[in-house]
């Protein structure tokens, strides 16, 4: 429900807009506002091809490849942060449109909420600001959010004296990746859904690359911290997980049980893995020690860049051919960190996001399929058949 303080926001810009129109974007702040500059992110590419995709299709898989680009660190002086995107603005009434890359094209339809400068909640010091498009969602926050504090940390650890902005209503869940990748969660300050009032703030902007991920090394090193946090854990079983789907909101197998019992017959022991009321330490441990990840296409399986040395198994609908989901995320960060992975096709058309199912006969024979390859003959000596 949005709060007094939106709905006055919502109203002035509404009546601005309606007499001045939409703030005059910029790229670069006023020269009274502009403070120093660092470059943080140099340009670069990788490719990594997936061999044990390749062996299963009987043909060269195309490879996980991307490039991305450089990214600056500005810091902006006395300036103006609305609503939880933390839109940012100048004392001349500009946007500072870096705020909202690499959606600049999209400003003419964006909502854009103008600053109240009498309403304003004042926050001295300095502030890293660490909130923007798609920062509700766990996996965005996660692949590209974080990416541009690890961007900024060599330069944030020189200044000393920092804090990190945040989305209001969201340090909660926040601070629990803040914490994993070595931050102090006592530096976190949420912003506000009016207007806030920064006394200095530093903005790096969404730098991912071609294919929405960011440089490589940004996830090995939350690889490597997640590493540390299950050496911590007591000692448990190594059994494979189905990540299941069946509290999300779309994109459902709606034979899921089915699948999961035919993987029970090849694999043996095998847990089913809710997100619910599992805490950030549970999910990884229970990635690390999973010699098999298996799940339908989304958003959970992208937890797999915890893990290193195991096998993700991805169902989707569609075909090799004609995907429905032409990006798979977790594929690409298994490999990235250090896994193997392959996609196994229900062989039936889609629609985006639509519910749907996956054939048990045809699971069954790719998965056989799958754990006869020589490639695989380590791995499967890890399980436990029944």
């Amino acid at each position: 429900m949005n709060s007094p303080t939106r709905i006055v926001h919502d109203c002035h810009d509404g009546l601005a807009r309606a007499f001045a129109g939409r703030p005059r974007a910029v790229e670069r702040a006023p020269d009274a506002q502009r403070g120093r500059e660092w470059m943080v992110q140099t340009p670069g590419s990788f490719r990594l091809p997936n061999a044990l995709e390749s062996a299963f299709y009987g043909r060269e898989r195309t490879p996980l490849d991307y490039t991305w680009p450089e990214a600056r660190m500005d810091e902006l002086l006395d300036v103006l942060v609305t609503g939880d995107q933390g839109q940012v603005f100048f004392s001349d009434g500009s946007f500072y449109t870096p705020c909202i890359h690499p959606h600049q094209e999209r400003l003419g339809i964006m909502r854009i909420r103008r600053p109240v400068p009498w309403l304003a909640r004042r926050e001295s010091g300095t502030l890293f600001h660490l909130t923007g498009r798609n920062h509700e969602n766990k996996g965005h926050f996660l692949l590209q959010h974080l990416s541009r504090l690890l961007n900024a940390r060599p330069v944030l650890e020189q200044l000393g004296d920092y804090r990190i902005l945040v989305a209001p209503g969201h340090a909660r869940w926040q601070k629990n990746f803040l914490r994993l990748i070595g931050e102090d969660e006592s530096r976190v300050v949420e912003g506000s859904q009016g207007t806030l009032r920064a006394e200095r703030l530093l903005h790096v902007p969404l730098a991912y690359g071609s294919n929405a991920l960011s440089p490589p090394d940004h996830y090995r090193f939350i690889r490597d911290r997640a590493a540390e946090v299950e050496r911590r854990q007591p000692p448990g079983p190594a059994r494979p997980i189905f990540v299941t789907r069946r509290d999300a909101p779309d994109k459902r197998v709606e034979n899921e049980d089915e699948l999961i019992a035919a993987a029970r017959e090849l694999l043996g022991e095998l847990d089913v893995f809710e997100f619910k009321d599992k805490t950030l330490e549970d999910q990884i441990v229970a990635f690390r020690r999973a010699p098999v990840i298996l799940g339908p296409i989304g958003q959970g399986i992208c937890n797999v860049l915890f893990a290193e040395g195991n096998l993700l198994v991805t169902l989707a609908p569609g075909t090799p051919e004609n995907e429905i989901y032409a990006s798979s995320h977790g594929t690409q960060l298994a490999l990235i960190c250090g896994n193997q992975a392959v996609t196994l096709y229900n062989g039936e058309a889609g629609e985006s996001r639509g519910n749907w199912t996956f054939p048990v006969a045809a699971f069954r024979a790719q998965l056989t399929q799958l754990l006869a390859l020589p490639e695989l003959a380590p791995l499967c000596a890890r399980l436990k058949p029944a």
